[in-house]
């Protein structure tokens, strides 16, 4: 976390290169302090990471759907199950709006079942897993890992 912290003092957020970079580290920040269970922290180096791709980027860039995806998904870890529901129907919805038949896409409504699956929603999870086995089908193939994961929660 300290050689993290370096880095992102190093950085001038006004030059966008940089800000790019910067945000970049604060996702990879936010992803060690969730490994060391610090969901709090974790959480709220992701909201600055959102904060500085939607002045960057908007709130319609990949980045910043990854992002909230990833909240999402520290709100999980941390059984914040509709908190991650909000940020997960978020990012699946941009995407959506992108018409992207993408490996994103598809991961993004995967990870939506998931949390509709622990939330105890079983009938919204299923068809969240519906959908991504499908995607996942078309795009990686019916062999791949990540379709067979898919293809369980079936």
């Amino acid at each position: 976390i300290q050689l993290i912290d370096k880095a992102l003092s190093l950085l001038d957020k006004k030059n966008s290169d940089h800000a790019k970079k910067y945000s970049t580290i604060l996702t990879t920040k936010a992803y060690v302090l969730l490994q060391q269970k610090d969901f709090e922290s974790s959480k709220k180096v992701l909201n600055e990471a959102l904060d500085a791709i939607k002045k960057l980027e908007g709130e319609t860039s990949l980045n910043y759907i990854t992002c909230l995806t990833n909240l999402g998904i520290c709100c999980l870890e941390n059984q914040d199950n509709n908190t991650a529901i909000l940020h997960m129907e978020t990012a699946y919805k941009l995407l959506s709006k992108k018409n992207l038949e993408s490996l994103e896409t598809f991961t993004a409504v995967f990870n939506l079942g998931r949390a509709f699956q622990l939330s105890g929603n079983k009938k919204k999870a299923l068809s969240c897993f519906e959908k991504a086995y499908h995607g996942f089908n078309k795009i990686l193939g019916s062999d791949h890992p990540t379709t067979r994961k898919a293809r369980l929660e079936l």
